[in-house]
């Protein structure tokens, strides 16, 4: 199966158990706390990722960063090869010549052919996301056959400038279109579609320094991800501080529920150049089956590891 980073890898999440958090540069540690958006002297121009199962490297990734003269992030170029063979990739960009929006655009291939999506993120007088149309095929009442749909996303935010909800409308039946966000101390520790609640769980340090923020990189689940409908499009917003404000620690674990008994529990560990800077973040990924089931225990590490422009 498919893993990469910009989909519900599971999309992305979540619980409990810490990892070091020792403050020593190029030693591992936990998440942290502080304030909501990165100071960014540096900014992140590469994220590599290899996804590795008991039987060796199953996949790799590359995502590459451009920004423009005013440090935003204009283009993201992902790249990924699964076991040798499947190759896939896709072109993200970010266009703020519309005041009060943002163009948004994605470009890949698709049975050999290209094909470019657009739409536009309108946003709030805080520059958030307040608004988000994008199409979604849907089963058409009688014919048998599919639809495309227009499809208006809604984001809201409390008095402390938190992400609350992403709300959709149409909500096709039997489609989990709207997501409720639960915070803590600062931290946004649980996700809500339908009857599925992902949460997480965040360390001491500071999630203050990088120019985009790595939390939307690690989500492991659906709840977290799919934000907009789309399971690419869902992280791309708030990864540029453009949904309400960061979490104020690094992610350190995350726990999802599946849904034919079992979970899905991911431990993250970081490491840290000399300024305080993430380079390396190993993420452990422990998927527990229901014993009565066909399915056995899983276990996988995907590693990050992040390049500055200086």
């Amino acid at each position: 199966m498919k893993k990469r980073l910009f989909f519900i890898l599971a999309c992305m999440a979540l619980l409990t158990v810490g990892c070091g958090e020792t403050d020593k540069p190029d030693e591992n540690t936990g998440g942290g706390s502080g304030t909501g958006g990165g100071t960014a002297d540096r900014l992140i121009t590469r994220l590599d990722i290899t996804y590795t199962s008991t039987d060796g490297i199953d996949a790799t990734e590359r995502c590459t960063f451009t920004y423009d003269e005013l440090k935003r992030l204009t283009v993201l170029e992902r790249r990924y090869v699964e076991e040798g063979r499947y190759e896939d990739g896709s072109t993200l960009t970010y266009d703020y010549s519309v005041p009060d929006a943002i163009v948004f655009s994605v470009a890949y291939e698709e049975d050999g052919e290209p094909i470019r999506e657009t739409t536009t993120a309108r946003l709030d007088a805080a520059g958030r996301l307040a608004s988000y149309h994008w199409r979604r095929c849907i089963d058409a009442p009688g014919s048998g056959s599919e639809e495309l749909t227009d499809i208006v996303s809604t984001a809201s935010y409390n008095d402390a400038g938190e992400l609350i909800s992403v709300l959709s409308e149409p909500s096709p039946q039997g489609m989990s279109d709207n997501t409720y966000f639960t915070w803590r101390d600062g931290n946004m520790v649980s996700a809500r579609q339908g009857s599925q609640t992902d949460t997480a769980t965040y360390g001491v340090r500071a999630n203050d320094k990088t120019n985009l923020d790595l939390n939307w990189l690690l989500y492991g689940t659906e709840s977290f991800c799919t934000l907009l409908g789309n399971d690419d499009d869902g992280i791309n917003f708030p990864l540029i501080d453009r949904m309400g404000n960061r979490s104020q620690g690094y992610l350190e674990t995350t726990r999802l529920v599946l849904s034919q008994g079992g979970s899905e529990i991911r431990r993250y560990d970081y490491t840290f150049d000399a300024d305080g800077y993430p380079t390396r973040i190993v993420c452990t990924v422990e998927t527990k089956y229901d014993p009565s089931g066909p399915m056995q225990d899983e276990t996988e590490t995907i590693t990050y590891t992040i390049t500055y422009d200086n």
